[in-house]
């Protein structure tokens, strides 16, 4: 298990409620390689159905030098809309 891995945490305000819940994780390399490639190149993906509430996880992957995939956040959103993955981008 990773001990430097970064958590981020944004409860939401209730099913019908403005404000969705937002959980990120990223671990220090993934932190790393988000900072050197993410300015150029950042890939989205979500799975649906995979947990018990019905949220999208999220997968951030960048391009890296070798032109390979790198993953570089895991996020559980109760939406896709853009505050949500504004949250997770940290933008």
């Amino acid at each position: 298990m990773c001990t430097d891995a970064k958590w981020s945490y944004t409860p939401g305000d209730g099913v019908r409620g403005q404000k969705k819940m937002v959980l990120v994780h990223q671990t220090v390399e993934q932190q790393k390689m988000m900072q050197k490639y993410g300015g150029t190149v950042v890939g989205m993906d979500a799975t649906y159905g995979t947990n018990l509430w019905g949220f999208p996880l999220l997968l951030v992957t960048v391009i890296d030098n070798h032109n390979h995939g790198f993953p570089v956040a895991f996020a559980l959103i109760q939406t896709e809309k853009r505050e949500q993955l504004a949250d997770v981008l940290g933008t």
